[in-house]
């Protein structure tokens, strides 16, 4: 399986609260207080969900 198709999958099975919290922060740079109040969550919740979403989005 190629690295793309890997990544796609990784990204498809992530949960969507934390894909969009990695999404906001890495791609459209939302800072985490940002981030928070648009998932209505507190700063450390965001933050704990973009380090969960970055995890499940290596690769082996």
């Amino acid at each position: 399986m190629a690295e793309a198709d890997l990544v796609q999958q990784a990204l498809n099975n992530m949960p969507r609260e934390l894909l969009m919290a990695l999404v906001l922060r890495e791609l459209c740079e939302y800072a985490y207080a940002q981030i928070a109040d648009y998932q209505g969550v507190s700063v450390p919740v965001a933050k704990s969900r973009i380090a969960r979403g970055r995890q499940l989005s290596r690769l082996p």
